[in-house]
């Protein structure tokens, strides 16, 4: 078996409850190389375990020392998480405050083992008049700290280091405009969870929607790692729902093509089913980059978005709007300032050190292959991504 196969297999035994699959002898070539790759997919943790059951951990060199360190790493992680969502909504519950947990704090209830879906922070929706009364009980009450937000978004950080984003919006400028439509309406498609009175749940059909509109934004951009795919798998094989119901959300959001080629890719890594075609470009592109993407990635489909290299590189010199707020929120809501920061951001290149990296980014954009963006072209085209 190759690294990628033992990566799918120890997933399927572990997360997905299939049977196991003897790995024999690894040599320490392939343990690197398994090791490389399971922790750029953030799923280390998970293969540590069943190399662990297979008693393929034994040794103390040091890949297998690395192994057992993911497994701790992701179970104190998922502690700290769990502990801090826990508390947030307990506040939120006191203050009155109806709010939504989203993302990772809810798929995680149907792995086989919580702690085994890994989330770098926090993410919850409250309605945006109750964003200033939210943020002012974090901070008083549980001593958080803000760190800058985005237009969609505060970030707020825990004494304990956990990362919480308090969204007050699901859409996104990154998202479709079909899709935005749909997500205005999340509140809608929400109920109280049982035994809370301000915690809510998005209904299924959202929930789906919203998780294949986040999947969608990383995927067609830099690239996404195959989380988002298995927790496709495990939303279509450990739920009870009504698929014309997503299908429906999906359809009016124009995700809908995504969505059946993502349950494919999903069935063909954890289920055993076969590739087509599709699916294999789709599986290229997530190991071509690791959880978050590559910037490679990131390079040709902007370079495709932008109408090419040229077009790439401008993207780059002149960063829209919405980036540019990130990285200096004082010029929110002061948009006709934007040409003077973006002086202000060139001197701050050329003086302060980053203008070997930027020439480096450049002259990367000019050697990307045509055939690799063509061929990544052509897998948007048919996702209906483009």
């Amino acid at each position: 078996m190759n690294s990628i196969d033992i990566l799918l297999s120890a997933v399927r035994t572990q997360v997905c409850g299939a049977e196991a699959v003897s790995f024999g002898e690894i040599s320490a070539e392939q343990m690197a190389e398994l090791y490389n790759i399971s922790k750029a997919q953030d799923m280390a943790h998970v293969v540590a375990t069943e190399l662990d059951r297979q008693g393929l951990l034994a040794s103390d060199d040091d890949i297998c020392n690395k192994f057992r360190k993911q497994q701790f790493i992701a179970l104190m992680r998922y502690e700290r998480i769990n502990y801090e969502l826990e508390e947030i909504c307990k506040l939120l519950e006191r203050r009155e405050i109806t709010h939504i947990p989203l993302k990772g704090s809810v798929i995680r209830r149907y792995y086989e083992q919580p702690w085994m879906r890994t989330s770098a922070d926090i993410d919850l929706l409250v309605h945006p008049e109750d964003l200033d009364r939210a943020m002012d009980a974090l901070k008083s009450e549980l001593d958080y700290r803000e760190e800058g937000g985005t237009e969609h978004d505060r970030s707020l950080f825990a004494p304990s280091g956990v990362h919480l984003e308090l969204h007050y919006e699901t859409i996104e400028a990154e998202y479709d405009a079909k899709a935005n439509l749909v997500l205005k309406g999340v509140w809608e498609y929400s109920k109280p969870e049982e035994g809370w009175s301000y915690r809510r749940l998005n209904n299924d059909d959202m929930f789906y929607f919203f998780h294949i509109a986040h999947t969608v934004k990383h995927f067609a951009n830099s690239g996404c790692g195959m989380r988002p795919f298995l927790d496709t798998w495990l939303l279509c094989h450990r739920t009870e729902f009504d698929r014309k119901k997503r299908e429906k959300l999906l359809g009016d959001g124009e995700l809908l093509t995504f969505a059946n080629a993502a349950e494919r890719l999903a069935d063909a890594w954890f289920s055993g089913a076969e590739h087509d075609e599709l699916t294999r470009q789709m599986e290229r592109h997530v190991f071509g980059g690791g959880i978050y993407g590559s910037a490679v990635n990131k390079m040709i489909t902007t370079q495709i978005k932008k109408g090419g290299k040229l077009g790439y590189a401008m993207s780059r010199i002149f960063l829209p709007y919405k980036i540019m707020v990130r990285h200096y929120p004082s010029l929110e809501k002061r948009k006709i300032l934007l040409p003077f920061y973006h002086v202000y951001r060139w001197g701050r290149i050329i003086f302060c050190g980053g203008m070997k990296r930027s020439i480096n980014e450049l002259k990367t954009s000019s050697q990307v292959a045509d055939m690799q963006k063509d061929n990544v072209e052509n897998m948007l085209d048919q996702l209906g991504l483009k």
